[in-house]
This record gives C-alpha cells, sequence and structure tokens, in this order.
C-alpha cells in the first residue's frame, strides 16, 4: 500500500504490460514499434545430423502493424518456424545463416500479411546445437 499526497491508501499494484502474450511483445519508440517473437527451438537435419535452432526475431513496423501481428502471434510464429525449417545449413558458413532466415521471414510474413508495413526482420536469438 501507498498513501497518496491527499492522504488516502492506495494499493501498489505493478501494471500489466497489455502489449504482450505468450507469443511476444511490443516495443515502441519514435520511429514506430518493434514486435519481438518469443524463442523457438526447431529440430532441423543438417549433413544426416539432427541439429536443433533457437530463433526469436523483432519485427519492424509501425505501431498499428505491430498490434495486427501480436494479434495473430500464433501465426507468425508458425511462419517463422516454417522459415527456419525449410533452412539449408549445408553450403551456408554460420555467418550467413541469420541473413537467409530473416530474408525468408520477412517475404512469408509480406505474402501471408500484404497490408501490413513490414520495414524490417533483425534476430534476436539464434543458436544452433
Amino acid at each position: 500500500e501507498v498513501e497518496t499526497d491527499d492522504g488516502k491508501t492506495v494499493e501498489d499494484v505493478e501494471p500489466q504490460d497489455a502489449f504482450s502474450s505468450e507469443y511476444g511483445s511490443i516495443t515502441f519508440s519514435d520511429e514506430g514499434a518493434v514486435y519481438h517473437t518469443v524463442p523457438t527451438t526447431v529440430q532441423l537435419q543438417s549433413k544426416g545430423t539432427r541439429t536443433q535452432l533457437t530463433l526469436s526475431v523483432g519485427i519492424v513496423t509501425d505501431a498499428e502493424s505491430a498490434e495486427r501481428l501480436l494479434e495473430n502471434g500464433l501465426s507468425v510464429n508458425l511462419i517463422k518456424i516454417q522459415s527456419a525449417e525449410s533452412l539449408d545449413l549445408g553450403p551456408y558458413l554460420d555467418w550467413q545463416l541469420p541473413g537467409l532466415v530473416t530474408k525468408d521471414v520477412k517475404r512469408r510474413l509480406e505474402l501471408a500479411y500484404p497490408d501490413l508495413s513490414i520495414r524490417g526482420i533483425m534476430i534476436r536469438d539464434f543458436n544452433i546445437t
């Protein structure tokens, strides 16, 4: 409990983040917004062995588009998973892989949500084990 200037006592309650879900969260700036996906681990086949890729991205957009992506978090997460699963680890160097994923995620999002403003994709988590 906290006492206010006028002597009233109010309960100190942490505000809930209205812009997050089990699939991600949104941060806002003067330039727009970023929808941050939660990390997802995907099994990949590489040179006859199974590899795990843990991936999360930040989708640079405007506030309205970010909110739509958050509302469609499951669909966005599935797009991210499909992109990761389609990744061919074989002919590429490790440093090339994140760029391939960001290009593919952006392409898939633009196809799925042509009315949204997708400015770019940032890698947040990218760990191959």
